[in-house]
């Protein structure tokens, strides 16, 4: 009896053993397959996160290099307008200064062209009042009188075309 006792003993202690021995076994086989989950997890995202920073580092650069291009060729386009405004500026400067030249030559001219008609005319003034007081100078100022018209109508004809 008491073989009979120890065993019906046995039999329900060996059982309870073995299965807190299976499930403290199972449990560490669990942890363990579980933390190599765990691990390969970590470094396969660890691998995805440092591809995606050399795939963004990639991307900066590039995007970096495109936009020193882009920066560069409107700084050449703006060099090139500027130069382009310069020379137009200064065609048009030449041309200013042409017609100051132009004009202050006609301006001289017309002095000139009144200075000598103005003596014509003092000298005209001159002759007619000496012809007036000697018969003698009549013919030379007859003569002189017709070459001075026709200078007269020159210079009429000069002012015409410098105002013109």
């Amino acid at each position: 009896m008491l073989d009979m006792v120890v065993l019906s003993v046995l039999d329900v202690v060996i059982p309870i053993f073995v299965g807190i021995v299976c499930l403290g076994g199972g449990f560490v086989l669990a942890k363990y397959y579980l933390d190599t989950k765990l691990k390969q997890a970590n470094k396969t995202a660890d691998d995805i996160i440092e591809k995606a920073k050399e795939n963004a580092e990639k991307i900066k650069k590039e995007k970096i290099s495109e936009t020193k291009k882009e920066v560069s060729q409107i700084k050449h386009e703006a060099d090139s307008e500027i130069r382009d405004r310069k020379r137009s500026v200064q065609e048009l400067e030449n041309k200013i200064n042409q017609r100051e030249t132009r004009l202050d030559n006609r301006k001289y001219a017309r002095q000139k062209i009144l200075c000598v008609c103005s003596f014509s005319v003092g000298f005209i003034d001159e002759l007619q009042q000496c012809a007036v007081r000697h018969n003698s100078c009549r013919r030379q100022f007859i003569a002189y009188s017709s070459s001075c018209d026709l200078k007269f109508y020159t210079i009429t004809f000069l002012l015409f075309v410098i105002t013109s």
